[in-house]
């Protein structure tokens, strides 16, 4: 009990620390990243501009605060993160929407321990969890914070995701032995299920471009953690995979081509790369001299971290123009959980 007052005393530390910079949130921030703690409900958001200087940001009174696995979602100026709470206890029932523009939290609750991945609409914020063999995908309305549910046997769901008005789970047996896509309405009905067994398991991370749905599979067909990248029609229901470079961990669409990211997401590694993919399929890797969890691209380059390191890369050639590291406020027990483009 002392232990979490220490902590309160130093989150309000903190907040007193970082309100001078709460002016710059608009107009100069481009990315943001995530700081949090499995052992302490101290958590905070830094936002940086282009150039990777610390514009302002701003502390959270949660524990294990978004998943490096998943990429932060942002939608008009909001971030919604899920706060699955201690990481013995995973107590936490909510997803956050958290403004870039003034650091005001909204909490929705989802009456759902140990959820992983959330997604949002307009209107609508899901998420979804595995509890004892069932899997559970829950709708909440943003206004009035109703939840509705359903539930799955025998099912893992590891990722969401909001396209055209339609909920997309990608989902795995317990046993690995078989994976599916199911699309859904928004009232959680059903509409269509696509086998991907022979595809892999294992996926977290995706980007949109029209029809497709393009995706990284970290487990293949055949159980073993090697990753693939594939592209799944939305209008026709036709899955390939893309001929790309092995490792592939993150996968993001800017500007009509897609960034493919190579690492490591498990063990710490000195090597990364990024394969660059055009509309008639034309590719050029780039391979950096350390590693790499996440990457986001905007107008601004190509920012990709590595623990607790941002990389800033031109969009023309990847040439490195900023680094920098992002120091903890604690200095113990505490990790980058997400990186972020603050336009979304």
């Amino acid at each position: 009990m002392k232990l979490r007052a220490f902590y309160l005393i130093l989150l309000v530390a903190l907040c007193v620390s970082l309100l001078p910079g709460c002016s710059a949130f608009a107009g100069k921030a481009a990315i943001g990243v995530i700081e949090t703690s499995g052992s302490d409900a101290t958590s905070q958001i830094v936002l940086f501009d282009k150039d990777l200087n610390k514009v302002s940001g701003f502390p959270l009174a949660e524990a294990s605060l978004n998943s490096v696995f998943y990429d932060p979602v942002v939608n008009q100026g909001i971030l919604y993160a899920i706060p699955q709470g201690y990481a013995q206890e995973k107590e936490a029932r909510k997803v956050l929407g958290i403004s870039i523009q003034d650091g005001s939290v909204a909490d929705y609750s989802i009456d759902q321990p140990a959820m992983n991945s959330a997604a949002v609409s307009e209107r609508y914020i899901f998420a979804c969890n595995t509890l004892n063999g069932v899997s559970h995908i829950s709708r909440c309305e943003k206004k009035s914070n109703q939840v509705i549910s359903i539930e799955e046997d025998n099912s893992y769901v590891s990722y969401l995701l909001v396209k055209d008005n339609k909920l997309y789970s990608f989902s795995s047996s317990l046993d690995g032995g078989e994976s599916w896509i199911d699309c859904y309405d928004f009232d959680l009905n059903r509409i269509f299920r696509i086998e991907t067994t022979e595809y892999g398991s294992g996926v977290y991370r995706s980007c949109v471009d029209g029809d497709s749905i393009y995706f990284v599979s970290l487990v293949s067909g055949e159980g073993e953690s090697c990753g693939a990248v594939f592209e799944f029609n939305t209008a026709t229901g036709e899955i390939k995979k893309l001929d790309v470079p092995d490792d592939p961990i993150d996968v993001e669409l800017y500007d009509g081509k897609l960034y493919v990211t190579h690492g490591n997401m498990v063990e710490r590694s000195d090597y990364s790369a990024v394969t660059i993919v055009n509309h008639e399929g034309e590719m050029g890797t780039f391979h950096f001299n350390h590693g790499a969890v996440q990457t986001v691209v905007n107008e601004d380059g190509v920012y990709v971290l590595d623990s607790r390191t941002i990389y800033c890369y031109s969009l023309d050639g990847l040439k490195q123009v900023g680094e920098a590291s992002i120091d903890s406020f604690w200095n113990q027990h505490h990790y980058i959980s997400g990186l972020f483009s603050v336009a979304g």
